[in-house]
């Protein structure tokens, strides 16, 4: 069984970044899950929504920005806000992180990388691997790159066709992503037992998300599956 933590150990640091990810690893986490976004000078920065005013201090630092997506402000200025203060005062200062900096850490601290690629434009793809590339340790069985976006995810498959890829979300017809995929993950509410064996079926892995409460995690892993996705790694552990 594999545990990712979404968004890093997320129940006890605020959602990716660098605290986050550092304290997955003393939680039992093999694998860190986080979101991938570009800056409006095309940084590869780590962030969920698509825009700030939840988990930063944008709507104060710059009160004339609204609504405050992420694709509108350069990494400078990404650089600026606190993404740490509005889950507790003892992050305070803690920033966006960008996705080099991340996989540095991770090397640091023996962590994969579940990597998923949010809202990708034109040319995600190629940058995204293009990043990965320069960090090769993380090639080597520690990375899976993951959408929603289809296309995402078939136009990675052919740039970089031995990554471990999968596809967010559970399509009813699972036999088009055989070739594609090799992981399907879907959200555990509603998760049977039949379309975990369809996917089996197909040779592909599942790794429900977000999965959290005991009564949960008991449930999908007698499913079977071969991995979730959780804030709360040490539970899993």
């Amino acid at each position: 069984m594999q545990i990712y933590a979404h968004r890093g150990a997320s129940a006890v640091a605020p959602e990716n970044t660098l605290p986050a990810f550092d304290r997955a690893a003393s939680l039992g986490a093999g694998f860190v899950e986080l979101d991938v976004q570009r800056s409006a000078d095309g940084a590869l920065v780590v962030v969920h929504d698509a825009t700030l005013s939840r988990t930063t201090d944008a709507a104060s630092v710059f009160p004339d920005r609204s609504p405050w997506a992420v694709g509108d402000f350069p990494l400078a200025d990404l650089c600026r806000l606190d993404a740490g203060s509005w889950f507790g005062p003892e992050f305070a200062g803690a920033s966006i992180p960008t996705l080099p900096e991340v996989l540095e850490l991770l090397r640091q601290r023996d962590l994969g990388l579940l990597l998923e690629a949010k809202s990708p434009g034109p040319g995600a793809a190629g940058q995204i691997a293009d990043e990965l590339l320069k960090h090769r340790w993380i090639l080597r069985d520690r990375l899976v790159v993951q959408s929603f976006d289809e296309d995402f995810v078939r136009e990675f498959r052919s740039i970089f066709p031995r990554v471990t890829l999968a596809l967010l979300g559970a399509p009813a017809d699972v036999e088009p992503w055989v070739r594609i995929v090799d992981q399907i993950n879907p959200h555990h509410v509603d998760l049977q037992q039949s379309y975990v064996d369809l996917v089996h079926a197909a040779g592909i892995a599942v790794n429900p998300w977000t999965v959290d409460e005991p009564a949960d995690i008991a449930r999908v892993t007698a499913l079977g599956v071969e991995g979730i996705i959780t804030n709360t790694p040490d539970r899993i552990h």
